[in-house]
């Protein structure tokens, strides 16, 4: 006659169940916990994220594009009104030949006058805010838009030196100092600014 008692009899059953259900209670809070945990590190460093693209925006890229953009919204108007300018000049000077009077080329004078005094007055300062901001808010550039910064110096230095007599005049006469030198730094600011806006509006 078999004696033996089955090892999983009810009451043992009863008792792994109960064991299951207060191990399981423990345990699920802990699990609870730390996927709560590591969704808010993720949450924290996404919004960290956020934040440091609003700084970027806000404090270096957009400053800069808009004095770029104002400074060649001026310049397009500079280059239409002497583009008029030099067609009438033309026609007075057609006209002065055919018997009319001397055409008087004071108003064309003062116009390059302005412009000269426009370019040192106005735009010199605000390319040297353009330096300052990329200087104070370095870390706020991409790596892409960092390497730009020896460009953008040169070109404002060379400014700078022009119109306090720093440069002589053979110098300049030989140096290549044209904007198209620093259009692919404006050509990173716009594409840097879009891509940045883009990230930000998709979170």
């Amino acid at each position: 006659m078999n004696t033996t008692t089955p090892y999983l009899n009810r009451e043992n059953l009863i008792t792994i169940t109960e064991t299951i259900k207060f191990i399981a209670s423990i345990l699920a809070p802990l699990v609870a916990g730390y996927i709560g945990i590591k969704y808010g590190q993720k949450q924290m460093r996404m919004q960290k994220r956020m934040d440091i693209i609003e700084k970027q925006l806000n404090e270096f890229y957009s400053p800069i594009l808009g004095l770029r953009t104002h400074i060649r919204a001026n310049g397009d108007l500079r280059v239409k009104i002497k583009t008029l300018g030099d067609d009438a000049w033309q026609e007075a000077c057609k006209d002065f030949r055919e018997g009319s009077n001397k055409p008087d080329i004071t108003p064309y004078t003062k116009e390059i006058e302005y412009n000269n005094k426009k370019l040192k007055e106005i735009f010199i300062p605000q390319y040297n805010e353009m330096l300052k901001i990329f200087r104070e808010k370095y870390w706020l550039a991409e790596p892409e838009t960092r390497k730009f910064y020896p460009q953008l110096l040169e070109y404002v230095e060379i400014w700078n030196r022009n119109f306090n007599d720093g440069l002589p005049p053979q110098v300049a006469m030989k140096i290549d100092h044209t904007e198209n030198n620093i259009k692919p730094f404006y050509d990173e600011l716009e594409i840097r600014i879009n891509n940045l806006r883009n990230e930000l509006l998709k979170k």
